[in-house]
């Protein structure tokens, strides 16, 4: 209770807050995702809806197609530590962090709209967060399933790794700045070894 009544008193408020749980939609929540061809690299239940019953199961090495993504997440305060001009807001004042996107950028809600803010190093602050895809399998059935991370459950997911996605020992780049490329590799040469 002090420490809300210290942050209010050193913070500019950023109006309404976001619902609850705020679902950031036609999400792939990290540097190079990337939906399209993927292989199930393990057993995978594919749902009629995130959350929903299972219709089918996807067998490990069964290849699919991800159409799109949801992030379901439930929105965090966080006083800014700098100036984000593009968007007028001001060091001091209270966001509502979403989930990250890749290398210290965020998806925030702010006076109602969601933006994307660099230079938020506090994957610490991260909400909690769910990853929901939708998958369309080789008959076509279509289906959601949930992601895992950082051990993907699928494979091709992650286009600056290798083939194997975010998995160990594979090359992961920090680099593309939620944008979609097929070789991050060509934006930024900076990858690390995963552990």
């Amino acid at each position: 209770m002090i420490l809300l009544a210290l942050l209010a008193a050193v913070t500019v408020p950023s109006g309404a807050p976001p619902p609850g749980t705020f679902v950031s939609k036609d999400t792939c929540p990290y540097e190079c995702c990337a939906f399209g061809a993927w292989t199930a690299n393990r057993v995978v239940a594919l749902l009629d809806r995130p959350g929903g019953k299972r219709i089918a199961t996807l067998r490990k090495g069964e290849p699919v197609t991800a159409l799109t993504g949801e992030v379901h997440t439930i929105p965090t305060p966080f006083a800014m530590e700098h100036d984000h001009p593009p968007s007028g807001i001001v060091k001091g004042t209270v966001v509502y962090l979403l989930h990250p996107i890749g290398e210290g950028t965020w998806r925030v809600w702010y006076q109602g709209k969601v933006l994307s803010i660099e230079e938020i190093y506090h994957e610490d602050l991260a909400p909690p967060r769910v990853w929901w895809v939708k998958i369309r399998t080789r008959s076509q059935q279509v289906g959601w399933t949930r992601v895992s991370s950082p051990a993907l459950n699928f494979d091709g997911v992650d286009r600056c790794g290798a083939a194997g996605g975010a998995g160990r020992g594979h090359l992961v780049c920090l680099n593309c700045q939620g944008e979609h490329h097929d070789d991050c590799r060509q934006i930024r040469e900076r990858c690390f070894q995963a552990p």
